[in-house]
């Protein structure tokens, strides 16, 4: 005549992504004050339960089946069943919550492959010459990218958050009529992951002879 009990109604659990198969996730355990068979309680999970995650039903034991992703999905919310075999049977639910922590499994990405800006010659200096874009589907300081100039750094500077490239003198084209810039975006995580772009600036003719 008693109802199982769960220990704990609400398992909160967190795991890095790229785990192992079958990894180990918790141990969840229910009672039933009933004595002898009817006592005896085995798991089982909910219907709302993705198939990736199994309990053991005799032990309780929760695993992962597979890899997971957080850029693909970042929170599991499901129930698990403990059942106990007395007639009728009865049975207690926990809820389950998983959430998916953030490695650093992602590059940073320009939007372009290459950029290329046209800017009419004698441009002030400081003038924002064009902006490169940037991604990293990392999260917190993973996805976090700052930007560097590899070469050319003596006449370019770049916004390493906003990303505009800027001249730091005026360009001349009866000097020099085009650039070629390697760009480079490093993210904040441990180890540090970093892509390369190149930006070509082209100084456009003005009428100033």
């Amino acid at each position: 005549d008693n109802t199982p009990i769960f220990r704990q109604p609400l398992v909160d659990l967190l795991i890095e992504e790229n785990n192992a198969p079958n990894t180990f996730l918790a141990k969840l355990l229910a009672t039933d004050a009933d004595s002898e068979i009817r006592g005896e309680v085995f798991y089982l999970m909910g219907p709302d339960a993705p198939s990736i995650f199994t309990v053991d039903k005799a032990t309780g034991v929760l695993t992962v089946s597979t890899s997971l992703d957080r850029e693909e999905k970042e929170k599991y919310r499901f129930t698990v069943r403990a059942v106990d075999r007395g007639l009728p049977r009865k049975e207690a639910i926990a809820t389950v919550v998983i959430t998916v922590l953030d490695r650093n499994d992602n590059s940073p990405r320009f939007i372009n492959k290459d950029f290329s800006f046209f800017v009419p010659e004698n441009f002030p200096g400081f003038g924002e010459i064009g902006v490169i874009s940037v991604t990293d589907a990392d999260s917190g300081k993973n996805g976090w990218v700052a930007l560097s100039i590899l070469n050319g750094s003596d006449i370019f500077v770049i916004d390493t958050g906003k990303g505009a490239l800027r001249a730091k003198v005026p360009l001349d084209r009866e000097q020099q009529s085009s650039y070629f810039l390697w760009i480079e975006a490093v993210d904040g995580g441990e180890p540090a992951l970093s892509c390369v772009t190149m930006v070509t600036v082209l100084l456009l003719d003005v009428n100033d002879n």
